[in-house]
């Protein structure tokens, strides 16, 4: 306990030592936290003498009151003013409120701008020499750039993808020249220049995007649809209200060729924002077609009558089996809806649907069973509906119980090699993959 006396006298005398202002101290910081005192003569005057000595500059004048630090003085080169205030505050080691002024002397003016553009003229002249080298690697670059930018099987192989790969193909020569640029900065000791470069390009990137927001949009979704690979060339889809072969898919837009042979061209924002029907993802695909028989006749019989036939017509597959449903029971027809299955790889489609449709109402006929579009023939009188006039059926047909002549219907490749041929005009400009057999 006699010892805390001592102790407190020691902590205060350490404290007063702690928190006197030194003599050759620059600055105080309050206990406040606040911006330090300044109160040095030296120091003001060393900062003038350092000051004086920059060229241009003159009646330079450094106030250090309280917390404040104010520079005075006159220059003939607004950069000078800049260069003059950020030695202030380097050397005083505080904030610097620069309130020096430009000359009014315009021949003092005059030789301001006079010696900063002579300054500029030797940095100029001394990058010279260096110049030719940096245009030189630059140039380098860009015949590198467009040497591997001609290896364009490379890339669509290496990435499976024609349109992924003429992407990576064109970054890579961006990335070629791109480096070229930075090795001619770097040479000519220019790489802060890089930073404007960057900055300049992205504000001429947003005012080019608002103005070709369309083209842009077409672009990328070419790069998507190319990701997605919802169809391959000569698959027969209908996007956006029309219906054809795959011909080609640009960068712009995507082309189909219809069965009359005419050419569409959709822009690939349509068809990435459109639903799409691809009719060849799968190869076998079905068909259907109604037939309308009268009231009189014996469903089952009419029903196993086409689904026999259906059968027996060449083209139909046995798997899925056909089917023949009721779909409406009428006033005076009862309506029969028949399906079927084609492999469209080896037959078409429209050529099989037809002799199946010929085929049956022969074999109707021949079994005395009525057929109409509008009405059904009652026996005793005729029966007329929105016109038409339905005379009575026709005899059971002689011979030996076959249902018509064979049809053709060998898959018709007039389209594709329709679709081939307007391919082949723009070569360059096919971005699809190709299909698995190589077309």
């Amino acid at each position: 306990m006699n010892a805390l006396p001592g102790l407190w006298i020691v902590a205060v005398l350490v404290f007063v030592i702690a928190t006197a202002p030194g003599s050759g101290a620059t600055a105080q910081t309050p206990s406040d936290g606040s911006a330090p005192t300044l109160h040095d003569a030296a120091l003001e005057q060393e900062t003038e003498q350092l000051l004086s000595r920059i060229a241009g500059v003159e009646e330079v004048e450094v106030a250090l009151t309280g917390d404040e630090v104010i520079l005075t003085g006159v220059a003939d080169d607004p950069e000078l003013i800049d260069l003059a205030g950020s030695i202030a505050e380097s050397t005083i080691g505080a904030p610097v409120r620069n309130e020096m002024r430009l000359s009014s002397d315009f021949a003092v003016r005059l030789h301001g701008a006079a010696t900063r553009l002579g300054d500029r003229l030797e940095r100029w002249l001394a990058f010279l020499p260096l110049i030719p080298l940096a245009l030189l690697i630059l140039l380098a670059c860009i015949g590198i750039a467009w040497a591997v930018g001609r290896w364009k099987r490379f890339y669509r192989a290496s990435t499976g993808n024609p349109f992924i790969g003429d992407i990576v193909r064109r970054l890579v020569q961006a990335g070629i020249i791109f480096v070229g640029i930075l090795i001619a900065l770097e040479v000519l000791g220019a790489t802060a220049m890089v930073g404007g470069i960057l900055g300049a390009a992205g504000v001429v990137g947003i005012t080019v995007g608002f103005g070709f927001r369309d083209i842009i949009e077409n672009y990328i979704s070419g790069i998507l649809l190319s990701f997605r690979q919802p169809f391959r060339p000569h698959h027969r889809v209908a996007v956006g209200g029309f219906e054809g072969l795959v011909t080609a898919m640009n960068t712009r837009t995507t082309i189909l060729t219809t069965s009359d042979g005419n050419t569409v061209e959709i822009p690939n924002s349509t068809v990435f924002k459109t639903p799409i029907i691809n009719y060849s993802a799968e190869p076998r695909r079905r068909f259907s077609f109604e037939i309308g028989i009268g009231r009189e006749t014996r469903i089952e019989e009419a029903i196993n009558l086409a689904v026999q036939t259906l059968r027996s017509t060449d083209g139909v597959l046995n798997e899925p089996p056909p089917q023949a449903l009721v779909s409406q029971l009428g006033e005076l027809r009862i309506t029969v809806q028949l399906f079927g299955w084609v492999d469209q790889s080896v037959t078409d489609l429209g050529k099989v649907m037809s002799s199946a449709m010929q085929r049956l109402k022969t074999a109707y006929e021949q079994r005395g069973i009525w057929t109409s579009p509008h009405g059904t023939y009652q026996p005793g009188r005729a029966t007329r509906e929105q016109g038409t006039h339905h005379e009575p059926p026709i005899a059971k047909a002689p011979g030996n119980g076959q249902v018509g002549p064979a049809h053709d219907v060998a898959r018709d490749d007039t389209t594709d090699q329709l679709a081939a041929a307007a391919a082949r005009q723009h070569p360059e400009e096919n971005l699809l993959a190709a299909r698995p057999d190589g077309r």
